[in-house]
């Protein structure tokens, strides 16, 4: 028997084995949950393998800790609880058509020109359908692995994973946005344009909705929980972490020290 576990917090919907004790929300840490029972969903088309268990998981924490000068020393030995859980993401492919127009320098009295043309391209994006991880986070946490992967069968997976909380329809529209930006940055670095306005038409040529593999990490520094998530089939991890306090005093103060110099000469 599974249970929904739905955090009041963040919002984040996740099962559970019945056999598990959950004492706080895995995405926010928040201890302000309702239990329900599940209820029947979308089966996922498929779940990407786990290729980063948990010792390797934690030596990537250990690298991301050493990975800027600004983080306190004592970051990299910290105690910190990784738990591993399956999150979901739409993903879609297809052909994005665009109308554009736009200026570019030109000899002239205005030294602008108009022009403008149409253009293609097949893309493909990815959005979460999760409530504990956002846009900027998936992005971050790129690449995926999709030729690695295995079909979704709720009833004998054995890990917590998060029910999806956006429709196709819904992530359709915000994907088919992604796109026509992303396809207009494109066309404006490609043409050297000042400005431009543009409208697209995209036609998906194939939908899936996946699980994705990730490790959940926290750890407490001076009193403050801190969150950060890792891919488990690549190891990249993202997320926010303090900063020391001595070394931004001592750069502060080193900023302050030569511009008192400058002001002096």
């Amino acid at each position: 028997m599974s249970l929904i576990v739905q955090c009041q917090s963040c919002g984040g919907a996740v099962v559970y084995s019945a056999r598990e004790e959950v004492a706080a929300c895995l995405f926010c840490g928040s201890v302000s949950l309702e239990v329900n029972e599940q209820e029947d969903q979308r089966l996922p088309d498929g779940a990407l393998i786990v290729e980063f268990e948990s010792d390797a998981a934690e030596a990537e924490y250990r690298k991301w800790a050493k990975s800027s000068w600004w983080y306190p020393k004592d970051l990299r030995s910290l105690s910190v609880e990784l738990k591993i859980m399956y999150v979901p993401a739409w993903r879609f492919k297809g052909e994005v058509e665009s109308r554009w127009a736009g200026l570019v320098r030109a000899v002239s009295p205005s030294r602008k020109r108009p022009v403008s043309g149409s253009d293609f391209a097949n893309l493909q994006r990815m959005v979460p359908a999760s409530q504990g991880l956002t846009l900027d986070e998936l992005d971050r946490l790129q690449p995926w692995h999709e030729d690695i992967s295995e079909s979704w069968d709720s009833s004998t997976n054995t890990r917590p994973f998060e029910l999806p909380a956006l429709s196709e329809l819904g992530a359709r529209e915000q994907i088919h946005g992604l796109m026509g930006a992303s396809h207009r940055q494109y066309i404006s670095k490609q043409h050297s344009l000042l400005s431009i306005r543009s409208t697209s038409r995209v036609t998906d040529a194939d939908v899936k909705l996946f699980m994705l593999p990730v490790w959940i990490g926290a750890f407490r520094y001076r009193e403050k929980p801190w969150r950060f998530v890792i891919n488990a089939q690549t190891g990249e991890v993202v997320g926010s972490a303090p900063y020391d306090r001595f070394k931004v005093a001592f750069v502060v103060i080193g900023i302050v020290a030569a511009l008192v110099t400058l002001f002096n000469l």
